[in-house]
């Protein structure tokens, strides 16, 4: 069996780094699971003030965790651009509207790496993460935003 494998990946059959539908994954020792998107109410002139949380975020307890979006994110962030995903610490007392205006404080440093031609992209921090809830907003996504816990 293993020479099948073998012979299927020089025959140039590429592996995925992540699933392939859209969506923002967390890669831990067991695979890939699925961040919730948070759901934004009212009309498209709100959306930026009114979110509702799922009710139970991801917990993970990897301090310097990897994820995958697998979305249309745009071009990676360069000189004098914004990069189109950002990785954002909550406040412990959230406020209404607070992940769609965060301030530059709550930002945590990320590499942000495109993993292939299909919209693929890997974040990381670039340090370990306290304890604490975090959220992912993707800009080119009209600010899409995942929430998850650093236990």
């Amino acid at each position: 069996m293993l020479l099948v494998a073998v012979a299927s990946s020089a025959h140039g059959q590429k592996t995925r780094p992540c699933p392939s539908q859209n969506g923002v994954y967390y890669k831990s020792s067991a695979g890939w699971t699925a961040l919730r998107p948070i759901e934004s109410d009212g009309p498209a002139a709100k959306q930026r003030d009114n979110v509702s949380r799922p009710s139970a975020p991801l917990k993970i307890t990897d301090h310097r965790p990897m994820f995958c979006i697998c979305q249309l994110v745009g071009s990676l962030g360069g000189p004098g651009k914004l990069d189109p995903v950002v990785l954002i610490r909550l406040d412990e007392k959230k406020a209404t509207g607070q992940i769609r205006n965060y301030t530059q404080e709550q930002v945590v440093p990320t590499h942000l790496a495109r993993a292939d031609e299909e919209g693929l992209f890997t974040i990381s921090s670039t340090f370990d993460l306290s304890s604490g809830e975090y959220s992912i907003i993707l800009r080119s996504q009209n600010g899409a935003a995942y929430e998850f816990v650093i236990r």
